[in-house]
């Protein structure tokens, strides 16, 4: 929280990270280089906000998303907000669009699903381990 109204007139940086995988936590590395980025060329850091499982989102626009893409719309609403006040990104709008699209069980059906049906389609044997060590190496 704070106000940033007052500070020099060093451009605003403002982290959005996404990522596929259903658990936020993969967007915290690209989060905390951006925060040293922002310092290190002198831009003022306003906040994060972080998006998972995006994939279920299939590509379409948060308007055109529905329920999927609701928390993601509200955590930039929120950010929004605050930013046209001067104020830092809150973490309420953090925490908000953090929350997963899907369940991360019902990310996995589907993920795994779809794994199967492009190997399929591909070609590829999904059980194969070309990696795995020979029974007669030795």
């Amino acid at each position: 929280q704070g106000d940033i109204s007052g500070e020099a007139r060093r451009p605003a940086f403002l982290v959005i990270s996404n990522c596929g995988l259903p658990e936020n936590l993969h967007n915290d590395v690209v989060i905390e280089q951006s925060k040293l980025f922002a310092q290190q060329i002198g831009y003022r850091y306003v906040g994060s906000l972080g998006l998972c499982a995006t994939g279920a989102l299939g590509g379409k626009a948060l308007e055109e998303a529905g329920r999927l893409a609701k928390n993601a719309r509200r955590g930039l609403e929120l950010a929004a907000v605050s930013l046209d006040r001067g104020e830092l990104v809150p973490e309420k709008a953090a925490r908000v669009m953090a929350r997963p699209v899907l369940p991360g069980w019902i990310f996995r059906i589907i993920a795994n699903r779809m794994f199967r049906k492009t190997g399929k389609r591909e070609g590829t044997d999904l059980k194969a381990t070309p990696y795995a060590p020979s029974v007669n190496a030795g």
